[in-house]
């Protein structure tokens, strides 16, 4: 995992309100933390996750979901951005394998580092009961968080989550935006090999568990409680209540890699060391204080720190990019706190803006209340005005149904007296007619009669000329 970038929390990430039980202000032994210690790419997450959903509490801000781990890292991003200032103070960085000397930094500095870090986890807790703490370069800086927690009063108890070596390696090279190129699976195994090494080391003497991812992930209904009777400590939520949760939650496609532990041995890079190293944890996941397996990985840590040089020549390639790693963390560190000044100007304006928006919503729903009342009065006189207008346009009704009946009334007279009067014209130009033939007959007689005379008189004048004649 490459320095934290604050993304978006994934889906299901539980925001600030509910990041734990509301158990309210404890002090002294009634406080614990389990402080989750691991590799990269070990399975810490998921199960810092479920203790979470069992009862402990996350801290305020945490890193979203990045390449990889699609179901959140569950680590706080200040906690991540304070492991990254501290490695780059001591020359180092997320990815070096190498040794931390304490006199890289002053007594001065250590003190004020040991401070900045108190400051900071109770800022992140607050006065919560339970608290759950992942951040797998805690392993590097372990000393130094146990002595913060220990001063913030609470009963530390180390779960060291480890996985496969070959499935870590793979799962590391994957991660190509993560990993620095030029690192191969060799330099891989040695920081698998140095978070293990250190973590255990600077828990001996304490109350702590061993966690085998494998065993996480086949049977957590099982492994859960073993950490619990191993650790000292109990669950805030009961186990059968957040099963269908966890359930959900270490579902088998969030794991990307998977192998078997008889493949560590016929790895060039998971030979000798890291091989038994690996066999000294599952002896310390049966008993965390086993005496052979402490000094199989004492002997394999002084043997690592002895020959830290020569490897560290053998890879002055990774060495390089260890150091401009260094560099580049610090810039991004110094570049992340001024965002984070940005962002939390642009919080504080936001609230701003959030409590004028409040008051402009109070004002919003005084109107709307006005603007009803408004509209039922409206509405009101409306249904008034509409009842006026249809009564008047009733008695308009009835008026135009009066004026109507009398309009037909005369003009049924006036049509009545009409047909009578062109009946009559109509009998009066009949019996003219009839008398006009008749007139016509008769004057047709007259001058048949006339013509007869006018025939007689023409015989006559003609007889009567005749007798003349003669």
């Amino acid at each position: 995992m490459s320095p934290a970038k604050a993304d978006p929390a994934p889906a299901g990430a539980p925001s600030a309100a509910d990041t734990g039980p509301d158990t309210g202000p404890e002090t002294g032994a009634d406080r614990s933390c389990l402080l989750i210690l691991g590799m990269h790419r070990s399975g810490t997450s998921a199960l810092t996750r479920v203790l979470n959903l069992l009862g402990h509490a996350l801290p305020e801000r945490l890193i979203g979901a990045l390449e990889g781990n699609e179901a959140g890292h569950w680590e706080p991003e200040n906690v991540v951005l304070f492991n990254d200032r501290m490695l780059a103070a001591m020359q180092s960085s997320w990815h070096d394998f190498r040794a931390l000397p304490p006199a890289r930094l002053s007594p001065a500095e250590m003190t004020t580092a040991r401070r900045q870090l108190v400051d900071l986890l109770g800022r992140e807790y607050g006065e919560r009961k339970r608290i759950v703490l992942k951040d797998p370069r805690i392993c590097r800086l372990a000393p130094l968080y146990l002595e913060a927690l220990d001063a913030l009063g609470y009963r530390v108890v180390p779960i060291i989550a480890f996985r496969n070596p070959a499935e870590v390696v793979r799962s590391l090279r994957k991660r190509r935006s993560n990993w620095p190129e030029g690192l191969g699976d060799s330099q891989a195994a040695l920081m698998w090999l140095r978070h293990v090494l250190e973590a255990e080391a600077a828990t001996r003497g304490r109350a702590r568990a061993f966690c085998d991812y494998d065993a996480l992930m086949k049977d957590w209904q099982s492994e859960l409680p073993r950490l619990a009777r191993q650790g000292g400590f109990d669950f805030a939520e009961p186990l059968t209540g957040s099963a269908p949760i966890i359930e959900e939650f270490l579902s088998p496609h969030l794991r990307h890699e998977e192998e078997r532990d008889e493949e560590i041995s016929g790895r060039p890079a998971l030979r000798g060391w890291v091989h038994e190293a690996h066999d000294a944890l599952h002896r310390l996941v049966l008993q965390p204080a086993s005496a052979p397996a402490q000094a199989a990985l004492d002997r394999i840590g002084a043997a690592f720190d002895a020959a830290e040089l020569p490897l560290s020549d053998l890879s002055e390639a990774s060495a390089a990019t260890i150091r401009a790693g260094a560099g580049a963390l610090r810039a991004q560190s110094e570049e992340t706190q001024a965002q984070r000044q940005m962002l939390e100007a642009g919080a504080q304006r936001i609230t701003a803006l959030e409590q004028r928006r409040e008051g402009q919503d109070q004002q919003i729903a005084e109107l709307n209340a006005a603007l009803d009342q408004t509209r039922k009065q409206a509405r009101e006189q409306s249904r008034a005005h509409i009842r006026a207008l249809e009564d008047a346009a009733a008695a308009h009704r009835a008026a135009q149904d009066e004026i109507q009946t009398a309009h037909r009334a005369e003009v049924d007279a006036i049509q009545t007296a009409h047909r009578a009067e062109v009946d009559a014209i109509q009998t009066a130009h009949r019996a003219e007619q009839a008398r006009m033939r008749w007139q016509a007959g008769k004057i047709d007689e007259l001058n048949g009669l006339f013509h007869d005379r006018n025939l007689r008189i023409d015989r006559l004048k003609l007889a009567l000329e005749h007798q003349r004649a003669e």
